[in-house]
């Protein structure tokens, strides 16, 4: 069945768009002259990626995707899909790539599609969702020493300590009720919106307030804010692998596209400097991509001639 998508297309940059139409404005003039047969653009040289935009993680990933695969001479499109979707259309081929792959935080999608799926590399390591607490609230460092701080992060005063979350049904949310059904902890989850959360936590930084809240890396929160994740002994909370997944058969029909996503890779502390660059200062994603890029120069140089050999 084919899927039909949602989807934006974007050229990536308006230079090689423009470049393109000249290109084949000129095979159209020359085929006008020479009698000769039509051409097409090489397809081989354009890749689509999977895309959330309103992921922070998938913008910015595809974004620094984009930025090396133009390194190699590719043209790259986006296919704009909720989570599911995207699997699905990677594991049947509407999708060349996904490289936002969470492991095991999307693994309910990993078990619908992986028998379809490959994976081609590590993006990084260290993606991890918990609780986290504001820096100024000490006397404990573990979820297990929550009982004794109930009333700390009571604000509406009925008993239970609150646990500020991004969205019912949500991951974190789930987690953080699994949280407290492990610990048996008198507390409930307190769900909004992401903004909202980031609002709240905002808010109460600012004035100095104690809160415990959903936490994730990589984010921004961790460049901006004095927060820290609480331990979590019983292991309910598990860091995920961020990987480049692509249908089964890609790698061996695209070589050139697997080697580079062996060696594709952003650092956690790199990325999240990306997404302060991107949610705190506003910039243009393609822009910072473009800047990491040129941060790191000698690394992508080093991946290109191992790519090609050189």
């Amino acid at each position: 069945m084919t899927v039909r998508f949602r989807l934006q297309r974007q050229r990536v940059n308006h230079q090689r768009a423009a470049a393109i139409v000249l290109v084949g404005i000129m095979l159209a003039v020359s085929a006008a002259c020479g009698g000769g047969a039509s051409q097409t653009p090489d397809e081989s040289k354009r890749v689509t990626l999977g895309h959330i935009p309103q992921w922070t993680s998938t913008t910015l990933a595809n974004a620094a995707a984009r930025a090396v695969l133009e390194e190699f001479g590719y043209e790259v499109l986006f296919e704009e899909a909720e989570i599911g979707i995207i699997y699905q259309g990677t594991a049947q081929g509407d999708i060349d790539l996904f490289v936002d792959s969470w492991i095991p935080a999307q693994q309910e999608h990993w078990d619908a599609w992986g028998d379809q799926l490959e994976r081609l590399g590590v993006v990084y390591e260290g993606a991890v969702i918990g609780w986290v607490v504001p820096e100024y609230v000490t006397g404990f460092e573990s979820i297990e020493d929550l009982p004794e701080h109930v009333a700390l992060f009571d604000a509406d005063g009925n008993g239970l300590g609150e646990v500020l979350s991004y969205g019912a049904g949500s991951g974190g949310s789930v987690v953080s009720q699994q949280v407290i059904e492990a610990y048996d902890l008198p507390y409930e989850v307190i769900d909004s919106s992401t903004t909202a959360l980031l609002a709240e936590m905002q808010a109460r930084l600012n004035r100095q307030e104690p809160f415990l809240s959903l936490g994730w890396r990589p984010h921004w929160m961790f460049n901006a804010w004095p927060i820290r994740f609480l331990d979590d002994p019983k292991g309910v909370w598990e860091a995920s692998t961020v990987y480049v997944v692509a249908r089964k058969g890609f790698s061996a029909e695209n070589p050139e596209l697997a080697a580079i996503f062996e060696l594709f890779e952003v650092p956690l502390e790199e990325f999240e400097a990306m997404t302060y660059a991107y949610n705190v200062e506003e910039r243009d994603p393609d822009e910072i991509a473009r800047e990491w890029v040129d941060q790191h120069r000698d690394r992508i140089d080093a991946w290109i001639a191992a790519v090609r050999g050189e």
